[in-house]
């Protein structure tokens, strides 16, 4: 089975999070506009204020999509109870493999303190 992919993106501006409809490549093939699926159009070349997550493919103990910058908590031989940033493609295999009873609890962009707790 083909993993999804799906993006979103938070904006740092308005403190929103963007579902991504589609993503427009300029001819080098680097994404630099975003269309959500309200039909509007964010240039992220000309914005880093607009950054953008990409669906691991992973859904947490409740069925929620894990996305790069979630931040999970997760229980593995000896870390029970671990909180970690999702970093991805990086975390995919570890995450599927390693970790049972991942569980979406933040994010980097709304709760960057959770990490600093841990």
């Amino acid at each position: 089975m083909e993993k999804e992919i799906k993006f979103k993106a938070w904006d740092k501006e308005e403190k929103r999070w963007i579902d991504i409809e589609h993503l427009w490549r300029n001819p080098k093939g680097i994404i630099e506009t975003i269309i959500d699926n309200n039909g509007n159009h964010y240039n992220i070349l000309q914005s880093d204020s607009i950054p953008f997550m990409q669906y691991t493919g992973l859904k947490d103990t409740r069925g929620i999509e894990i996305y790069e910058g979630d931040i999970v908590k997760y229980n593995a031989p000896q870390e029970v109870g671990k909180v970690v940033e999702v970093l991805f493609p990086d975390d995919y295999n570890w995450l599927k493999e390693c970790c049972g009873g991942l569980k979406i609890i933040g994010n980097i962009y709304e709760n960057p303190e959770l990490l600093t707790n841990n």
